[in-house]
């Protein structure tokens, strides 16, 4: 490793302070092999803002254009919302800078070992996007690249399911139209969609409910930009969220036999079931039976009869359409129930063994013994089961 000196007298790359740390072995070279790397290096930083905000921008014209399509919203107000969003996510968009929490990682080996002195996370709290998002992102990214179902991820630990961790969530809307891009990337773009959904829908419904403009802007704003929808935007909790307002606007154009009410329920329900987060979708369901009850006891609408077979099909047309990614994640939960009792034998204080005198504990030597011991549930499946790691 160099001393002082020399790293002082090593030239500098405008711009990396803003930038997760970035290990560049060419600022070792020659003067003239560093303006040339230092060139390559400058376009294809333009080169991945110019793809990033293209990507973005073109998701958001179809987003606003399909919920003008379905609700009629005026393009001054689509327009205010695609600025704001914009204006919102403008250092993340429109700069090379990351928005995920990547210093994160330069706690650890092999990425502290790039570093010349210790990096002090910004918000460890967000801890869970380098340790999980990323990661099951990238996977799944890699697999439906290369033409493969995301099932299984032997890449962690000694493997678990990748489609039924449920927060992989591989077939959410705004994950997918985000693919074209690397996960760190594409979870900030996914991120604004989510947000520019959440406006778009929570204006709808409140005009629907009869609130003036002003009023459904300001309705629009303090949803999607609420503290819980800002503080879990990187997990799957706030775009499961994004969802929710088109549910329960979609119910409320059934009682009224509007139409686009089916659709609407079947399309937002179905983004909310695959956002990755089954227990804010439980939330929701529940929350939407008690709307349905609520608009069933007022007069007015379709009859009550016609109201509830319309709920009821769409209901089942968004779970079968939901089944692909539902089903592996009931199947998980169902393996990691039985794989309960097994865990609590391994506490228990009997099975440790006396080694020079020494109460040592068993559970590791177990685990070499029978590395299937806490997983392979029924002979199917290989590793820990998804609740242990």
């Amino acid at each position: 490793m160099d001393g002082g000196g020399a790293s002082s007298r090593r030239p500098r790359l405008p711009g990396l302070r803003r930038l997760a740390p970035i290990h560049a072995p060419f600022l070792h070279h020659r003067p003239a092999a560093v303006e040339a790397a230092r060139g390559k290096y400058i376009v294809a930083l333009f080169s991945g803002v110019c793809v990033k905000l293209a990507l973005f921008l073109a998701g958001a014209l179809l987003l606003c254009g399909l919920v003008r399509l379905w609700r009629g919203l005026s393009l001054p107000t689509l327009g205010a919302y695609g600025l704001l969003v914009l204006g919102f996510f403008a250092v993340p968009l429109c700069t090379p800078a990351l928005q995920v929490p990547t210093d994160i990682a330069y706690q650890w080996r092999p990425w502290s070992a790039a570093l010349a002195a210790p990096v002090r996370p910004r918000n460890p709290l967000l801890a869970d996007v380098p340790l999980q998002m990323l990661p099951f992102h990238d996977l799944v990214r890699k697999r439906l690249l290369a033409g493969e179902m995301p099932l299984w991820a032997s890449e962690l630990g000694t493997g678990q399911p990748l489609l039924g961790n449920a927060q992989s969530a591989p077939f959410a809307p705004l994950h997918l139209m985000a693919l074209p891009l690397a996960p760190p990337q594409a979870l900030t773009v996914a991120v604004a969609w989510q947000v520019l959904v959440a406006l778009l829908l929570m204006h709808a419904l409140l005009e629907a409910l009869g609130a003036g403009r002003a009023g459904a802007a300001f309705g629009a704003v303090a949803y999607a930009l609420s503290v819980f929808e800002i503080c879990w935007a990187y997990h799957p909790h706030g775009m499961a969220m994004a969802w929710i307002p088109g549910v329960l606007l979609s119910i409320v154009l059934v009682r009224r036999g509007e139409a686009g009410g089916m659709a609407g329920l079947v399309a937002c329900g179905l983004g909310l079931l695959l956002s990755g987060h089954p227990e804010t979708a439980a939330t929701a369901a529940l929350v939407s039976l008690a709307a349905a009850g609520v608009l069933a006891a007022r007069p007015g609408g379709v009859s009550r009869r016609a109201f509830v077979l319309e709920l009821g099909l769409a209901a089942g047309m968004t779970a079968c359409l939901a089944a692909p990614a539902l089903l592996p994640v009931l199947d998980a939960i169902r393996d990691d129930r039985q794989a309960l009792p097994q865990v609590g034998v391994l506490a228990d204080p009997a099975r440790a063994v006396d080694v020079a005198g020494a109460r040592l504990d068993q559970r590791p030597l177990e685990r070499v013994d029978q590395p299937r011991l806490l997983g392979c549930i029924g002979g199917r499946h290989g590793g820990l089961p998804s609740s242990v790691l």
